[in-house]
């Protein structure tokens, strides 16, 4: 800056009139730097409360992300355990099934060796009958 130009005049109160003194390079200084500090301190401020912003919905979506997780693997535990016990269940009436088809499958051995034996009876005594007829 040359000395040659003037600086802007602050006003400055003396008595009972105000008078306006020119501003020192200095003073012009400390002002462009206190409004530079201010501005850069202002900017930080905000991009400070944007990140915190930012970082807090964050959090908070991976909170909801969490809980909706946690809801899905109880809905999943408790279908796992339904499923456990329908399974249970049908090994129970499999089991019912497989004995009453042995009691079945014995029942009809027995009905067969009935009738064979009973047809071999009737096969006998058309024979003795023939034989002595």
């Amino acid at each position: 800056m040359s000395d040659a130009k003037p600086l802007p005049n602050t006003p400055c109160t003396s008595g009972s009139s105000t008078a306006y003194q020119p501003l020192s390079k200095a003073s012009l200084k400390q002002f462009v730097e206190h409004a530079v500090k201010g501005a850069v301190a202002q900017a930080v401020d905000q991009v400070l409360a944007h990140r915190f912003a930012y970082e807090q919905n964050l959090r908070t979506n991976q909170e909801r992300k969490a809980e909706q997780l946690q809801a899905q693997m109880s809905n999943l535990s408790t279908q796992m355990e339904e499923l456990q016990a329908q399974l249970k269940a049908q090994d129970g009436r499999a089991e019912d099934y497989k004995r009453k088809m042995e009691v079945f499958e014995q029942q009809l051995a027995r009905s067969d060796w009935r009738l064979a034996r009973d047809a071999s009876r009737a096969a006998f005594t058309r024979w003795r009958s023939a034989r002595r007829g």
